[in-house]
């Protein structure tokens, strides 16, 4: 991986075939560098830290994961609770847009892991050239020990970093 991945989502199995999934918070700005991972008794929140100010706080903050139904659900924004409705990836994000944060758009990512059925879908919604929005979504379930797959918003020079 080179360059600045921005956040980042990964699902898989270790080698004893046990699920993982994680959430990975990059910043470039100094608001959102000034922000952190708590575990509270809802799911994985990204929080302000003492020192944060700026910034647009319904962009910033949100609850990052939670379980529902046997499934893990991460998301890079307030997208991740249109999952208290649905677990399909595509009918709860089928109308979602990128993040309207000019001039870099960061696109929204999501991930759902059926715990019980061994299975996970990704899902990324970019910002085309034309202003257009792009929804790709990607699912696995041939799952094998040792391996997983991973979505991240960006790649590329962090200066002026390119949708992933």
């Amino acid at each position: 991986m080179k360059g600045y991945p921005g956040r980042i989502i990964i699902c898989g199995l270790d080698h004893q075939g046990e699920p993982v999934a994680l959430y990975i918070l990059t910043a470039r700005s100094s608001s959102s560098r000034e922000r952190i991972l708590t575990v509270r008794e809802d799911g994985l929140r990204v929080e302000p830290t003492r020192n944060a100010q700026g910034g647009d706080p319904s962009l910033l903050y949100y609850r990052a994961s939670f379980q529902r139904d046997g499934a893990i659900i991460i998301a890079n924004g307030t997208h991740g609770e249109r999952f208290t409705r649905t677990l399909a990836i595509e009918e709860a994000l089928g109308d979602e847009l990128y993040e309207p944060d000019d001039p870099i758009y960061t696109p929204r990512i999501a991930a759902v892991f059926d715990l019980e059925r061994a299975k996970y879908s990704f899902a990324s919604i970019t910002r085309a050239e034309d202003g257009s929005c792009v929804r790709s979504f990607f699912s696995f379930d041939a799952l094998k020990a040792g391996q997983g797959h991973r979505i991240q918003t960006y790649e590329g020079d962090p200066k002026n970093p390119r949708a992933f």
